[in-house]
């Protein structure tokens, strides 16, 4: 069984509002840390942490490469927009990001592949915040 994907909640066991000493408690295997303006990023082999530099807690986490959670037990890294509209989910696009109209703090971003189609190119990155 994946891990699930819960909007605005988590991703598999990591949870939106740890702290970075809570991620570090919980993360497997190595990771590369950088400090950005307004926050500190944590990247493993398949997610990326974001975690507020003015209240050092996660706000976004990103799913990417071959992470196997599943939003709504279905939907991962690799499927595709029209596999979320077969399950009678709404999607707005914004810019290259791709929100879903009834599930707030989640977006997707599509692979670019050659021959591009916005309902057929696999999904590459998936990730929640807070909202």
């Amino acid at each position: 069984m994946s891990e699930k994907i819960i909007n605005s909640k988590c991703m598999g066991r990591y949870q939106l509002g740890w702290t970075m000493d809570d991620l570090k408690k919980e993360i497997y295997g190595d990771y590369t840390e950088e400090s950005l303006e307004n926050h500190y990023t944590l990247t493993t082999e398949n997610l990326k942490f974001w975690i507020l530099k003015e209240r050092e807690v996660i706000s976004q986490i990103m799913a990417f490469g071959s992470y196997s959670g599943k939003f709504l037990e279905c939907i991962g890294i690799g499927n595709n927009m029209l596999d979320l509209s077969r399950i009678g989910v709404r999607y707005n696009k914004e810019d290259y990001v791709y929100t879903l109209q009834d599930y707030p703090g989640i977006c997707f971003e599509l692979e670019d592949i050659e021959e591009w189609n916005e309902l057929t190119a696999p999904i590459e990155y998936i990730s929640i915040f807070n909202v």
